[in-house]
This record gives structure tokens, sequence and C-alpha cells, in this order.
């Protein structure tokens, strides 16, 4: 439901069925394609940050800000490391430390 005062509760409702089939039409769009696949191979810098308790891997990005995964090594937090790039999500890129931490 809009906000009261927003430019939305000022719209007519769009009806049930129409927002769920283009809800859908969007979704597919999603779904249809890879924004990462390019990656895979590539041996990229990545800066680590973070822990990812729940899944054990350690988080990093890389210079583009690209999210990257490997298994957890706490000894990585704050530093940076080579890393090749294994496999790709929508959402982020899994890859093996090579080595070169800095």
């Amino acid at each position: 439901y809009p906000r009261p005062g927003t430019a939305a509760a000022r719209m007519r409702r769009l009806p049930g069925s129409l927002a769920k089939r283009r809800s859908s039409e969007v979704t597919q769009l999603f779904d249809s394609y890879e924004t990462n696949s390019h990656m895979v191979g590539r041996e990229e810098r990545v800066w680590f940050s973070d822990t990812e308790r729940r899944h054990d891997q350690t988080v990093g990005h890389t210079k583009g800000y690209v999210k990257v995964v490997v298994k957890r090594e706490d000894t990585l937090l704050g530093r940076s490391a080579l890393v090749r790039i294994q496999q790709t999500s929508k959402w982020h890129l899994q890859g093996e430390v090579l080595g070169d931490v800095r």
C-alpha cells in the first residue's frame, strides 16, 4: 500500500492480476541474464573485510566492488589477496585464494 501524501497515494490502484503479471515478467527478465559469468577463471585482487559465519566464508570485494567469497580464513580480514574466480552467481563470485596476501 502507498504511503499517505505521496504521489503513489494519488494514483489509481491496479488490479491484482495485472500487478502479479507484471511482477512475473520482471522476475523472468531478471532470471534471464547473468552478470558475472565472464569472471570465471580470472585472477583478481580482493580486499577482505567481513566473515559470513553462517556459510563459513570470508567476504571481500574486487576493485570494481564485486562481492567475492572464499573458504573462511580469518587471517585475510583487513588484507588483500590474489583470488582465482571459480563460480559466479547474480550476487557474488566464489573463489580460491592463490596467495600474494598483502
